[in-house]
């Protein structure tokens, strides 16, 4: 079944009154649909934008276009300076301080980190090598306690907490306490009665993710939308 339909999203409002959007997996939120579209592929595995000329897959199609230039050798990002070209803009904005003579790592000016897979860039080189780990299996982290590893260290502290009785996220409204601020919100739903998980094939809703996955097990054969 494609990833959409178990994309049940989940809206709350914060102080802002803007729209925020959860992961049913984790604790990720942002207020652009898209982002968690995105983010759901980390989970899933899927990478839907495949290249038709060699195995590699991306996310999104901005990713594709930019790897078929290792293909193609487009280097569409023209120097107004020089000769030189890029690939990416990210790129040519870094060639450019050759002219200048500023210090990319400097208090003023700071380098666009780049990846290389993806058009995903960063400000700081360690929020780069954090990104690089969705691209791999590598998962650096490791649990004391027993084989399980993460690729993130706040993954891993979250992962920590079944090995304990800790449950540090209190239910305001009942004695009830999670280990993990999502599970907290899936309980609260038990209190407001509401059901944001729909089913896109019938009117049946939910109030957990588990309990509309079940559910569309009843609807096998049918066609998906």
């Amino acid at each position: 079944m494609p990833l959409m339909s178990f994309l049940c999203l989940r809206k709350k409002m914060d102080k802002d009154s803007a729209h925020k959007y959860n992961c049913n997996f984790c604790d990720y939120e942002t207020s652009r649909i898209d982002c968690l579209r995105n983010h759901m592929m980390d989970h899933t595995g899927e990478r839907p934008c495949e290249c038709d000329l060699c195995p590699a897959s991306f996310k999104t199609n901005s990713a594709l276009t930019v790897h078929k230039r290792i293909h193609t050798g487009e280097k569409p990002f023209k120097c107004h300076l020089c000769p030189h070209s890029a690939k990416r803009n990210g790129d040519l904005k870094r060639h450019l301080l050759t002219h200048t003579g500023e210090k990319p790592l400097n208090a003023t000016c700071v380098l666009t980190q780049l990846c290389h897979l993806c058009p995903y860039s960063a400000n700081r080189s360690n929020q780069l090598k954090r990104h690089l780990s969705t691209h791999t299996d590598e998962k650096p982290f490791k649990c004391h306690l027993c084989p399980h590893s993460a690729k993130r260290s706040g993954d891993l502290k979250r992962h920590l907490l079944t090995h304990t009785d800790e449950k540090p996220f209190k239910c305001h409204l009942c004695p009830h306490s999670a280990k993990r601020s999502g599970d907290l919100k899936k309980h609260l739903l038990t209190h407001t009665g509401e059901k944001p998980f729909k089913c896109h094939l019938c009117p049946y809703s939910a109030n957990q993710s588990d309990h509309l996955k079940t559910h569309l097990t009843t609807h096998n054969g049918e066609k998906t939308i």
